[in-house]
């Protein structure tokens, strides 16, 4: 299993891994079952296992894998009892299990004690920021030595606090423009920043508003109990 904020290259990560180990890999994130009806959902999770076993020697790479755990949907339930006797077939030795998740927390003890490795990706430092920066800017401009200009009058702690994901974006936003002067750059960086400052805030908004609610629904039935 791989764990850690989004963006830090996990899910690249786990593909990289399958393809340098000569077998097949599926990659699904249970975002997409979530989503779904509970007869749809559980129809092409079937349809996937089902491939795997045709496809083997293969890795499975889920993705959100603690929504698997985290949700109380029926659907979810039915899903992890199908993950598990799959995995307890004998007959699936040449199928490999890759599980990723932002939150660690989610998943039980139970399951985490059974995964054979269990990867950290940390946010990436200032001077690799600034490597992704260089990377990226030549991927996107075409253009490596004007690439390696912008990044260059760019400070590595402007980068401070981002990801992967962010910096390709950035690099992406910039080819876009006409103008591609180190201002226009760092004036994208600031925006991304600000993006998900303004994200970060908006989700503990919403988990505060959740926690009350639930606090709310404890108190009455705790009111109910007394009367």
């Amino acid at each position: 299993m791989a764990y850690g904020e989004g963006g830090v290259g996990k899910t690249l990560f786990a593909k990289q891994l399958a393809r340098k180990s000569g077998m097949h890999y599926i990659y699904w994130t249970m975002a997409d079952f979530a989503q779904c009806s509970e007869e749809d959902a559980l129809h092409n999770f079937k349809q996937l296992l089902n491939y795997a076993n045709r496809n083997w020697p293969v890795v499975l790479i889920i993705d959100e894998f603690d929504i698997l755990f985290s949700s109380s949907d029926l659907k979810m339930k039915k899903m992890r009892v199908m993950l598990q006797k799959y995995f307890s077939d004998a007959t699936n030795e040449s199928v490999q299990l890759f599980c990723i998740t932002n939150y660690p927390a989610l998943i039980p003890g139970p399951v985490l004690s059974r995964l054979a490795e269990i990867l950290y990706f940390d946010k990436p430092s200032p001077a690799t920021l600034k490597k992704l920066l260089t990377h990226h800017l030549g991927h996107a401009l075409g253009n490596e030595k004007q690439a390696r200009k912008l990044a260059h009058e760019v400070s590595s702690q402007t980068l401070r606090g981002l990801v992967g994901r962010d910096i390709q974006y950035i690099a992406t936003r910039i080819a876009l423009r006409e103008a591609r002067s180190v201002v226009d750059l760092i004036a994208i960086i600031d925006q991304v920043k600000e993006d998900k400052k303004n994200a970060r805030t908006f989700k503990m908004e919403g988990e505060k508003k959740e926690e009350k609610k639930e606090g709310a629904i404890i108190s009455q039935e705790r009111r109910k109990l007394w009367t």
